[in-house]
């Protein structure tokens, strides 16, 4: 049958249409756990508001490590470098698997791993400079700072809040990880004030 014309007959047996539902307190609450419309719209206001933190304050990080990363220039350990780079190529690793094409051929794919070197390279010197800084001027992270953190990293993580404590309780790597980019933060807000 391949190439040539067929024919169907189809019977009809319903026809569905989307209605938009009723916005009220009763919908609200079912759907988002809210009491009524305004805390919605606070709820609303509120995630545009943080969104539109993050994103300046992440457009900020980036002007920073850029002129930090253009204002000093020193060598670098290799070592954490490659150890940098090894983390980050772990992720294109990951995603060639889904996406076995994404590179045209070795070549390219030798491009992309240099690019991300550089990369490696800026966010090492940058996390030292930033280190050196928070160092000079006494900015640490205290208990309190680490059990806020890690209560943003639970609310990714609705009803798996069990695991993610016993996984930072059983890692050191992944606290003294999360401790470095909590005085990372701790110290661009020392910059920022």
């Amino acid at each position: 049958f391949a190439g040539k014309a067929a024919e169907f007959d189809v019977k009809i047996n319903e026809v569905l249409t989307a209605e938009m539902p009723e916005i009220n307190d009763e919908f609200i609450k079912n759907n988002f756990g809210l009491e009524n419309k305004a805390k919605l719209e606070e709820a609303v206001k509120k995630q545009i508001e943080d969104n539109y933190q993050g994103m300046a304050r992440n457009l900020f990080k980036k002007e920073l490590f850029d002129f930090l990363n253009k204002k000093h220039d020193f060598e670098l350990p290799a070592g954490l470098v490659e150890e940098q780079l090894n983390n980050i190529w772990a992720e294109v690793e990951e995603e060639l698997k889904t996406n076995p094409n994404k590179f045209k051929n070795d070549k390219e794919k030798e491009k992309a791993k240099e690019k991300k070197r550089e990369i490696a390279e800026r966010m090492i010197r940058c996390g030292m400079i930033l280190s050196d800084l928070a160092q000079k001027n006494k900015v640490e992270v205290m208990n309190d700072d680490l059990n806020q953190e890690i209560s943003k990293i639970l609310t990714r993580f609705p009803n798996q809040e069990k695991a993610v404590l016993e996984y930072y309780q059983k890692n050191a790597s992944a606290v003294q990880q999360l401790r470095g980019s909590v005085i990372e933060e701790k110290t661009i807000d020392f910059i920022l004030n």
